[in-house]
């Protein structure tokens, strides 16, 4: 089977990440008495304990290498999925009910006050703006522009990192090499076995 990825560092961290969970899944350990047999070419090696911290350090090489070329393209590429995600009316809907939820709070309002919300054009990734429209206590109409911040927001944070990540290309594509890493690291834990 061929792996094909345009970014050779992703599929480096990928290809070696996935070997060393598919070694420990299967029940993988070097036998008869220390040696490792390759038959396809002949090869027997007698301390195959130096092929192990080989391995780990190209997994770790790899992982250099893939946050080297990669730390940027993830913010970059974060940061457009949320400026396209707030325009998607099924979240403007949910960052405009964090909106009015903010302004109950800011003004003491009941949760059976009615809170216009009116999300504005030109969002950005962090700061969601609209105008609220709602009675105070006293009964006196008004009318402000109010912030969202999603970055303080917990729910909105999590809403759309949360979107992000299941929906988008972004995650998948960048952020999956470092779970794969961290659970191959997770699984054969090379101090365990360098000791």
């Amino acid at each position: 089977m061929e792996y094909q990825d345009s970014n050779s560092e992703r599929r480096n961290l990928v290809a070696i990440s996935m070997a060393f969970i598919i070694y420990h899944l299967a029940g993988g350990e070097i036998t008869n008495g220390g040696q490792l047999k390759l038959q396809a070419i002949n090869v027997t090696f007698h301390n195959p304990e130096y092929l192990t911290l080989i391995a780990w350090i190209i997994l770790f090489w790899f992982l250099l290498r893939y946050w080297q070329t990669s730390r940027e393209i993830i913010s970059n590429s974060f940061a457009h999925e949320r400026g396209q995600l707030v325009k998607n009316k099924f979240m403007q809907n949910f960052l405009l009910h964090q909106a009015a939820t903010e302004i109950r709070k800011k003004f003491d309002l009941p949760k059976t006050r009615t809170i216009k919300t009116i999300p504005m054009a030109n969002q950005h990734y962090v700061n969601f703006r609209c105008i609220v429209e709602f009675n105070d206590n006293k009964g006196i109409k008004n009318s402000a522009q109010h912030t969202l911040n999603i970055e303080t927001n917990k729910y909105a944070r999590t809403m759309i990192n949360t979107h992000i990540a299941l929906t988008r290309p972004a995650f998948t594509s960048t952020v999956m090499p470092y779970i794969l890493f961290f659970l191959a690291v997770a699984l054969n834990s090379p101090w365990e076995k360098l000791v």
